[in-house]
């Protein structure tokens, strides 16, 4: 019997050699990577960023201590490219339109890139 375990991990890669190391764990268990990546536009993935400040979650709190320090929102666009940039290079990586307020349409699209059938 083929059993199917996920193991999602919430990752920023923009590089292809970032890709390869979780890649290469994974078949070094017998696994393989599926890589996908919901996104927004560059303006609203930014905007986002910035909304969750109103959170109590102390995580992001440092995080935008982090962003702020290297550059605010000039390295979150920066960061945007090179995600894209990087994508170009890696076509196997699903790539899903992910709006904000649009969760079940997300996870539908989620759900369906999942399916056995899609890879």
């Amino acid at each position: 019997m083929n059993e199917l375990i996920l193991l999602i991990m919430p990752q920023y890669l923009d590089a292809g050699d970032e890709v390869l190391l979780f890649r290469e764990a994974a078949e070094g268990v017998g696994a393989s990577l599926r890589e996908i990546v919901l996104m927004d536009t560059r303006e609203a993935s930014v905007e986002w960023f910035y909304s969750r400040n109103d959170s109590d979650d102390p995580w992001h709190a440092s995080v935008t201590a982090i962003v702020e320090q290297g550059g605010g929102r000039r390295l979150l666009e920066s960061m945007y490219q090179d995600l894209t940039s990087g994508l170009d290079d890696r076509p196997s990586a699903t790539v899903i339109p992910s709006r904000r307020g649009h969760i079940e349409e997300t996870y539908r699209l989620l759900v369906e890139a999942l399916a056995p059938a899609a890879h």
